[in-house]
């Protein structure tokens, strides 16, 4: 043993003075142990600094010990009193096994006793399960269920909780939770119930204070005498029913024999101007393809109704107005009544609609629709049978007129806003310009492919004043490129923005069609660029 402090007076040599160890009570895979902790260290003086106790562990022979291998045990106390007992249980063991116990002491600083004992014991289960051995529930048909019953029983002194459990396709039907009083038992029953033909194996697992005992089940399932299938047609429509593997086509031939346990997929497709409601018998309901697992005659009814087409309804229009010469758009009809084959009626032509759901439509509207002034009624044609044409919605073209400037100011360093018409590649810092527009101005301090654009909405198609502000800063290029995308093209001027007067300066006048498709762009490609604001200023 290792000593721990000179200054302790050879405490660290702790010896289990007064350790007993009880009577091994081993109970199904379970070891309880007993024993009475030390008060006094090696040297005589009081033990106060006792950490726990470690159990070691063999079969028919002592284990080792001091070994690598041990449980441990905290101690409820640095300093037991005379007297003091622990109670220690090891699961997990095995039944009918003799097991051989040794305890030790250990301090807080990891020294540890010389070994009390060693004492042995056979193990005995503590829950027993009758049959005792493996199961066999013969054969039987398939659909057809077989029960038998399993008997567990509580062998210890103490209550106990379990639980069955078995694979597919058997099952515990009965009993699967128990909850034992000392020597109570209760039945577990397992059932064997197949929908295939075929051989089967698994495990009942009974599972109780830690321990798992197994039992073997075995079984078959056998097809029965063939079974007949009738399919039968019902409703005011027509369809066909399929089956797969094939052998229905209902229609002509509506009846499948087959061995039982036989699967059958049927299909119902609806004649034109029909529609399929759905299944009723042998399982099957709702429209989708039905699976018939056939134990037994059986039959399916498949029902088909005429198709009548409801009369569409048009509610609301979003958006239910633009300016005229705007961009074109997808225009969205709300209301009741629409089926795929529903169009909307733009102004009395029909244009290509999309059927998004009985209640919405949706159509693209293009600019020429809208480049003049005007009140325009838009409505839902579905064609024959029902259908019918709906009341149309108006939607309001406005005359176009050019509002006030368009000014965007640079946003924060690092910030990409798309909504508000800014973006930007490579990095952009704040600059120490004076005389900036707004609160900040930026310049390029990434690498020679910085660029920085300001996109305006442009609600009106005209001609437009484009204005950049660069603010004064005489450190930066001489040789700027800003560029305008316009309705003709681009145009790019080249500035020097060392003597930038810090204030306005024009770019050009364009013309810049309604939308986002415009937009001004400066880069830092000959050297550091500012970035600050862009004016729009309209042409009048």
């Amino acid at each position: 043993m290792r000593p721990r402090s000179p200054s302790r007076r050879r405490t660290t040599a702790l010896v289990l003075i007064s350790i007993v160890v009880g009577t091994l009570n081993v109970e199904a895979a379970s070891l309880n142990l007993g024993w009475t902790g030390p008060t006094t260290n090696a040297d005589g003086t009081p033990l106060t600094d006792l950490a726990g106790y470690r159990v070691y562990l063999g079969t028919a022979v002592p284990p080792p010990c001091p070994d690598t291998s041990f449980g441990a045990v905290a101690s409820a106390s640095a300093a037991p009193t005379t007297g003091e007992t622990v109670a220690y249980q090891i699961p997990g063991l095995s039944a009918s096994v003799t097991y051989v116990a040794l305890i030790s002491a250990v301090d807080s600083a990891g020294n540890e006793s010389g070994c009390a004992g060693p004492v042995s014991g056979l193990a005995r289960a503590d829950l027993s399960v009758s049959p005792a051995g493996a199961v066999n529930f013969g054969s039987t048909t398939v659909g057809t269920a077989v029960d038998t019953t399993f008997t567990v029983q509580n062998l210890t002194g103490s209550s106990m909780t379990g639980a069955a459990s078995v694979g597919s396709p058997f099952s515990v039907v009965s009993g699967g939770s128990f909850s034992l009083a000392p020597g109570a038992s209760q039945a577990v029953i397992v059932r064997l119930l197949s929908t295939t033909v075929g051989s089967f194996a698994s495990n009942v697992n009974f599972t109780a204070n830690g321990d798992t005992v197994s039992r073997t089940v075995t079984g078959s399932a056998t097809g029965a005498a063939g079974a007949t299938l009738v399919i039968m047609r019902n409703g005011t429509g027509t369809g066909t029913v399929t089956s797969t593997p094939a052998g229905i086509t209902c229609g002509s031939d509506c009846t499948e024999t087959a061995g039982a346990g036989t699967a059958i997929i049927l299909t119902a497709a609806a004649a034109s101007g029909s529609t399929f409601s759905a299944w009723s018998g042998g399982s099957c309901s709702g429209a989708a393809a039905c699976t018939v697992t056939l134990n037994a005659d059986t039959t399916v009814t498949a029902t088909f109704n005429t198709m009548t087409t409801p009369a569409p309804v048009a509610s609301s229009l979003a958006p239910s107005s633009a300016n005229a010469g705007a961009p074109g758009f997808t225009l969205t009809v709300n209301g009741s009544g629409f089926v795929s084959s529903s169009m909307v009626r733009w102004n009395g032509v029909d244009r290509a609609t999309t059927f998004v759901s009985a209640s919405q439509l949706r159509a693209a509207i293009a600019a020429s629709d809208i480049a003049a002034a005007g009140s325009l009624p838009v409505g839902v044609f579905t064609a024959a049978p029902g259908g019918g044409t709906s009341a149309t919605q108006t939607f309001a073209v406005t005359a176009a007129t050019i509002s006030g400037d368009i000014v965007i100011d640079n946003a924060a360093p690092g910030a990409q806003d798309p909504a508000g018409g800014r973006t930007f590649t490579g990095t952009w810092c704040l600059s120490n310009a004076t005389n900036q527009f707004g609160p900040s101005s930026l310049r390029s301090c990434g690498t020679a492919g910085d660029t920085y654009r300001w996109t305006p909405t442009i609600a009106v198609t005209g001609t437009y004043d484009v204005y950049v502000w660069i603010p004064r800063y005489n450190a930066r290029s001489t040789s700027v490129p800003i560029l305008v995308a316009h309705a003709s093209g681009t145009t790019t001027r080249i500035f020097n923005e060392r003597k930038a007067p810090g204030s306005w300066v024009l770019h050009g006048r364009y013309t810049l069609n309604a939308g986002t498709a415009g937009y001004v762009q400066t880069s830092g490609q000959d050297g550091t660029a500012l970035a600050d604001a862009v004016r729009f200023v309209p042409f009048k």
